[in-house]
C-alpha cells in the first residue's frame, strides 16, 4: 500500500510539473534514498547523480478528438454518431433485458404453479420415498 502510495505521487508530482511547464524549463530525475526515482523542478542535493529532461512549454494545441479515419467527418460529427450509435445499443440492450424479464417472471409462476403435485402423481419426500 505504502509503494502504491509513492508510485502515485510521483506520477502525480510528475504531471503536475509537466503542466506547470512555464515555470520550469527543465525537470531533474534522479533516485531518491530510498532508490526510487524521484522528479523535481528543483535541482537535487550536490553528490547525487540526475538526468536533466527539458520541458516543452509551447501550447500546441491539442484536439482531444481526431478525426475519424473511418468516417473522415470531423471529430465533433464523429462524437455524436457515436453517441447516437451508443444510445441506440442501450435502448437495444433494455429491451432485451425486458425481454428476459418477462420470461423469468412466467417461468417463476409456471413452477409455482405446478408446486402442488397432480392426482395420480408421485412426489419425493425428504427421507428418500415417494408417494402418491
Amino acid at each position: 500500500m505504502k509503494r502504491l502510495l509513492i508510485v502515485m505521487l510521483t506520477s502525480i508530482s510528475t504531471l503536475w510539473l509537466v503542466t506547470a511547464g512555464a515555470q520550469t524549463q527543465y525537470i531533474y530525475k534522479y533516485l531518491d534514498a530510498d532508490g526510487k526515482p524521484a522528479y523535481s523542478n528543483k535541482l537535487p542535493p550536490p553528490g547525487v547523480k540526475f538526468e536533466k529532461i527539458p520541458v516543452d512549454t509551447t501550447n500546441t494545441g491539442v484536439n482531444l478528438l481526431p478525426p475519424s479515419a473511418d468516417t473522415g467527418k470531423s471529430a465533433a460529427e464523429d462524437f455524436e454518431l457515436r453517441a447516437r450509435a451508443r444510445k441506440v445499443r442501450e435502448a437495444e440492450r433494455d429491451q432485451l433485458l425486458a425481454g428476459l424479464q418477462q420470461n423469468l417472471e412466467a417461468a417463476v409462476a409456471a413452477l409455482e404453479a405446478e408446486s402442488d403435485p397432480r392426482e395420480g402423481e408421485r412426489s419425493q419426500n425428504t427421507n428418500g420415498t415417494s408417494r402418491l
